[in-house]
């Protein structure tokens, strides 16, 4: 709290305020510290200050005599002027009461009645009493029983309140007028049932934002001055008229934003009258404002969060210079003691000016959050020190986690980003004129937040930014320093999170990335110790996922969905687990062993909480396995592709078997780099039948399934020149030869590279017309294809002639 020095080398402490239960008086109690002391004693006393309640007219003479007061007296601090100004009403509405009681021609004024609504309506006739009407009307409205028969039953109340409304100048009238009918108005918001007859019949949202044009906050007030030089009486006039501008301004907003709950089409009129240019992005602009009223402050923020998710007001709010506003509004404050002394009345004046930040730093936050898919405004937060500010808040507000993890997982989508979350350029993510702090990577707290989370599973919004960020290499550098590789992979065996394995698949396309880099990966390679003992754990985690034939030759056509069952263990950690194989090397294997050494072992489920019958069942299925032969890769690719095939057949084409099938394509893609497995492939007609009829099948309606065949094709073709003469069929030869006409670019280029493979194992052998025959068809086509403008034009010109040589004959 504030404390204040006197000349005796004594520091005085204000605690408490409080008002004398009889007399007009103020009692303040405050603390006398001497300095230096060895222990510092503090001494109590009070301090009487009286008042002339005759002074207090309305309730903004209490805001200017308590502003007054903070001002002059050494005793009160800034903080305890909210606190003034109640204890003052709380004078003014005793004086007045005892003022009425002791009036002899007037008797005690009564508490408002249902009975005395015509009363009522009567005084809101007549100039002089309708601010008393008003009032009175609004004492009906807190017991929420009067609401149906005053605003539903009889419309003659919102009626006459809506042509005031609508009749108001501010000229003419007292703002209290104003304040009384928006919140009579306001409690009925509240309120579905009352909403629609309100805003439909009564067009309270477009009187509501014609009644704030006049009264908002931070306008019509550079007369005021600065309270020096004999000014002091402007300065406070001022003041009291924006606070009555800023308390209206809070009732009116409340009411519009009640209104448009649920109501699209009241947002779109209210934006189109230009509420957010006019009416809230100015009130941001006046610091002075924002600082005065904290619960306006969270008010506009909040309306402009609702009307944040709309892509047409995204574009008011970025040429009104809205981010720059929110970034300063979020603070981090990682010094801020846990305790502080308390008032008199039990409450820290810190404490509520610390969970005020936190609500404004959280609505700015939401604010930014559905800013930030506009790829412009994202490059705005950067430039403007966001990224330093989450970090913090990160490592600092734990209730904050996920909404920070949010906005950083949308501003890592651009790559620049990814890398100053990194820590990577990181003096270019701050401003020199925010003042914020210097950047650091957020790389250390996203291992310690994985590591060392207690649930079984990631959060989505951890593991999406995790995912992002692993893209760039020294975020990965990062992550897999001090084992952290090794800890990601005994979460994934702990806990079978297809979050984690999702992570260290990326970890395995940057090493497969850095190897294609290489101009010598042999010699040059140095992560050739990051995979060798992480093998065996991925390959267990296929056990037990092996497809059934059994099962899927029940499936029939029509079938809305696959059997949860025919995919064994979670489908999600197993095409985790074949991604990530798929991208190892023969460099990140052990050394002196190939992928035929490595076999998969045997499942074993946990049978203890299984019926007695199944548990038996289950007993003898694995005594069975035992006895098998242990399955090697690629006999468990194979399996698993022969059992997918029949699904495509029968006209099966869900998104699960597709993603299954393409991730059996990349690890055999991997297999065939070993010579053994290589020989198994191109000797299985049965294998590769089943390969070409999904050839066939998906050449067309699925682009990157029919791309991936043709670059296991093409590899088989490279990798084992002589190639088999069952490459040499017909019907090969034909869907080469389409393929090289197909509509994806890449297609075509994995196709030519097959062709020329072909050509080139034709051109080595000479075993027989088939080949020859088949070499010149294969550069005949790959010839049209290349240069199929012009052989288009040939045909039309021979086909010309050939029309011109017909008329002529």
């Amino acid at each position: 709290m504030t404390t204040y020095r006197t000349a005796s080398a004594r520091k005085i402490k204000p605690e408490t305020v409080v008002l004398h239960p009889h007399e007009p008086v103020l009692v303040i109690t405050y603390a006398i510290v001497a300095l230096g002391a060895a222990s510092a004693t503090a001494e109590k006393q009070q301090k009487i200050v009286r008042l002339d309640p005759r002074r207090l007219a309305s309730y903004d003479d209490c805001v200017f005599m308590a502003d007054q007061l903070v001002d002059q007296s050494k005793y009160l601090v800034k903080s305890q002027q909210s606190e003034v100004e109640q204890l003052l009403h709380q004078l003014y509405q005793r004086h007045h009461k005892a003022v009425a009681a002791n009036d002899q021609n007037s008797t005690p004024n009564p508490h408002a009645n249902m009975a005395n609504l015509d009363t009522y309506l009567e005084m809101l006739y007549d100039d002089k009493n309708n601010i008393e009407g008003t009032a009175k009307i609004l004492e009906l409205t807190r017991d929420v029983t009067n609401l149906e028969d005053l605003l539903l039953g009889d419309p003659t109340v919102p009626s006459a309140l809506a042509r005031i409304l609508g009749d108001y100048d501010s000229r003419r009238h007292d703002v209290s007028l104003l304040y009384n009918i928006l919140r009579i108005f306001l409690v009925a918001s509240h309120f579905h049932e009352m909403q629609e007859a309100i805003v439909t019949e009564h067009r309270v949202g477009s009187l509501t934002m014609r009644a704030l044009e006049g009264n908002l906050p931070g306008v019509g007030h550079a007369c005021g001055g600065d309270g020096s030089n004999g000014e002091g009486h402007f300065a406070g006039k001022s003041r009291i008229a924006k606070t009555s501008k800023s308390r209206i301004f809070f009732v009116g907003l409340w009411l519009l934003l009640n209104l448009s709950t649920g109501n699209a089409l009241l947002e779109e009129k209210m934006v189109k009258k230009q509420l957010i240019p006019r009416y809230l992005l100015p009130f941001l602009i006046d610091t002075e404002s924002m600082a005065a009223d904290t619960d306006l402050l969270i008010l506009v923020l909040t309306f402009l969060k609702r009307l944040s998710v709309y892509e047409e007001n995204v574009q008011q709010m970025a040429e009104g210079q809205l981010v720059p506003t929110l970034v300063k509004l979020i603070r981090v404050d990682v010094s801020m003691p846990k305790s502080s002394s308390t008032t008199g009345n039990g409450i820290s004046g810190k404490r509520k000016t610390s969970q005020n930040d936190e609500r404004v730093s959280g609505t700015a936050l939401g604010i930014l959050y559905n800013l930030a898919f506009d790829p412009s405004l994202r490059q705005v937060m950067v430039v403007h020190g966001l990224l330093p500010k989450l970090i913090g808040l990160l490592r600092c507000k734990q209730t904050w986690r996920a909404e920070c993890l949010k906005l950083m997982y949308i501003l890592s989508f651009d790559n620049e980003t990814k890398l100053l979350l990194g820590g990577s350029d990181g003096n270019k993510s701050s401003n020199s004129n925010t003042g914020t702090m210097s950047s650091s990577s957020v790389m250390p707290l996203l291992k310690e937040l994985i590591f060392h989370l207690p649930l079984p599973s990631l959060p989505g919004e951890l593991a999406a930014l995790t995912v992002n960020l692993t893209f760039e290499s020294n975020n990965i550098e990062q992550l897999c320093a001090k084992a952290g590789l090794r800890r990601l992979m005994d979460r994934v065996i702990r806990y079978r999170d297809p979050l984690v394995l999702k992570i260290v698949r990326n970890i395995s396309q940057w090493s497969l990335a850095s190897q294609g880099a290489l101009a010598d990966p042999d010699n040059e390679y140095q992560l050739r110790n990051l995979w060798p003992s992480h093998i065996k754990p991925l390959l267990a985690l296929l056990a037990g996922s092996s497809l059934s034939t059994s099962s899927l030759s029940s499936v029939k056509p029509g079938m809305p969905r696959l059997s949860s069952s025919l995919l064994q263990p979670p489908q999600a950690l197993v095409l985790e687990a074949l991604g990530t194989l798929a991208n190892l090397t023969p460099l990140d294997l052990p050394v002196g062993m190939q992928w035929h050494d490595f076999v998969i072992p045997l499942s074993m489920h946990p049978a203890q909480a299984q019926p007695a019958e199944q548990r038996q069942q289950q007993q003898q299925q694995q005594q069975q396995q035992q006895q098998q032969p242990p399955q090697t890769v690629w006999l468990y690719c194979r399996e698993q592709f022969l059992a997918l095939v029949p699904c495509f057949r029968v006209g099966i084409r869900e998104k699960e078997v597709v993603d299954m099938l393409l991730q059996i394509l990349l690890l055999l893609q991997t297999l065939a780099l070993d010579p053994v497995h290589l020989n198994d492939m191109t000797s299985d007609e049965t294998f590769l039948e089943a390969l070409h009829s999904v050839w066939r099948i998906h050449a067309q309606d699925e682009p990157e399934l029919g791309l991936q065949v043709f670059v296991l094709v093409h590899r088989l073709l490279l990798l084992s020149l002589p190639s088999p003469i069952s490459w040499y069929q017909p019907y090969y030869r034909q869907d080469i030869v389409r393929a090289l006409w197909h509509a994806n670019a890449e297609v075509r280029r994995v196709a030519n590279q097959c062709v020329e493979c072909f050509v080139e194992d034709g051109r080595r052998a000479d075993e027989g017309e088939s080949k020859t025959m088949g070499e010149s068809l294969l550069q005949q086509a790959r010839f049209e294809a290349h240069n199929a403008e012009w052989c288009a034009r040939m045909k039309e010109r021979e086909r010309v002639q050939r029309r011109s040589r017909g008329a002529s004959g």
